[in-house]
């Protein structure tokens, strides 16, 4: 995140890879993606508690101006899933529709391994 802030600063940051649609709510995504794993590391190490994060995908809400194709319920099945599911090794990803997914901006992904 420093380095997209510098970027913004000096004019830069579309040349960086950064997204260019919806770009502060990309990047804030992107962020909680990255904290998931920084705290996955954490809590996995000290406690053995696992964490993940999720997207609902693109749900009929007030925030998508109704216009989403995802009903709430839909948009919910993956977090309840993974709050139900009891297998450490999904811990610190990142889900949509029940699957594992990566960053759209593979430049930006940073992996990290399990333990």
């Amino acid at each position: 995140m420093n380095t997209f802030l510098e970027q913004v600063k000096d004019g830069s940051w579309k040349d960086g890879g950064w997204p260019q649609v919806f770009t502060d709510y990309s990047l804030s995504k992107l962020a909680v993606n990255a904290y998931t794993r920084l705290m996955w590391r954490i809590l996995w190490e000290q406690h053995k508690i696992y964490i993940t994060c999720c997207c609902p995908g693109w749900v009929k809400t007030a925030m998508t101006g109704w216009a989403g194709h995802t009903s709430p319920e839909e948009g919910a099945d993956t977090a309840v899933w993974l709050a139900l599911l009891p297998d450490p090794s999904i811990s610190g990803k990142f889900f949509a529709e029940r699957e594992i997914k990566i960053s759209k901006f593979r430049s930006l992904y940073i992996p990290v391994d399990s333990p």
